[in-house]
């Protein structure tokens, strides 16, 4: 449970914002350590994860060895499209061993033995085991955003399926998604915004999600741009835009007491018209 947020700005920035909340207990004992969930692959390209963390982080330290990100020269090579294809197929070899050890280690089979053997079975039993196999999930969902020599790039990766989206200019992950998105919707997000209105943009999401049970309360933002440029929002920004926020709210309330109290008088006003017609009819 939790809310990863990912937004473009002009000209070529990416804003990503996440919480820090975690589950444990199949979800009983909810937690938030002092841990960011905006893992760093270059100073331009980041991940954020939901679902399975402990899977995520799997992923995310094969995908780290192979790319070699303590080499600047390979680091900065490379695409997002690499790491993103990278992080899928890190995925489905897990996934491959994860289902190995739960389906076919039980009955004394490896994926290379039932290869073997598949001739030899009975033929409910090898479609029972194929059956089993091709619907074995583990729920890991990520973001990989940020910006290389072709511009910014925002996509997602849910169960190692690829999704773009460049052209809406933000995204979601996890249980808060339904109300980040809604915010950038009705704000209405445009890619070429404003680096400082799209920051505030993605808080205000953020902030929006954390009224779906299980969103954490903690906030991280990290800033990625072009040639290798990265930042991580520090706390003395975070503190401004907390009271912006706070001063939105205040303000939010006041004008909604002002509109009720015109709202009560155009009731009124609309009551007396009502019994002046009764009378006269």
């Amino acid at each position: 449970m939790t809310v990863c947020i990912a937004a473009i700005s002009s000209p070529r920035q990416v804003v990503c914002v996440s919480d820090r909340m975690k589950t444990a207990n199949q979800g009983v004992v909810e937690f938030e350590p002092e841990i960011s969930k905006i893992h760093i692959i270059t100073d331009s390209i980041v991940c954020m994860g939901a679902g399975d963390s402990n899977a995520n982080i799997e992923i995310l330290n094969r995908l780290k060895a192979e790319i070699g990100v303590n080499d600047p020269e390979n680091r900065d090579k490379l695409s997002i499209n690499e790491v993103i294809r990278r992080y899928s197929d890190f995925y489905f070899e897990l996934r491959n061993e994860k289902s190995e050890a739960s389906i076919l280690k039980p009955i004394g089979l490896d994926f290379n033995r039932l290869y073997d053997k598949q001739k030899s079975l009975p033929t409910d039993t090898l479609e029972g085991i194929l059956h089993r196999l091709a619907s074995f999930r583990f729920s890991v969902e990520a973001i990989i955003a940020g910006v290389d020599d072709s511009g910014a790039h925002l996509y997602t990766v849910k169960n190692g399926q690829i999704d773009c989206w460049n052209g809406l200019g933000f995204c979601s992950i996890g249980i808060g998604q339904s109300h980040a998105d809604l915010s950038f919707m009705q704000i209405g997000h445009s890619p070429y915004d404003d680096p400082l209105i799209t920051l505030w943009l993605a808080f205000l999401a953020k902030k929006n999600a954390e009224m779906s049970a299980g969103v954490g309360k903690e906030t991280d933002i990290y800033l990625t741009g072009p040639k290798g440029f990265g930042l991580a929002i520090p706390q003395k920004a975070m503190d401004v835009l907390i009271k912006m926020h706070e001063e939105l709210i205040n303000r939010a309330d006041t004008l909604g007491e002002e509109h009720f109290r015109r709202l009560a008088k155009a009731m009124v006003e609309l009551t007396k018209k009502s019994q002046k017609v009764k009378k006269t009819s």
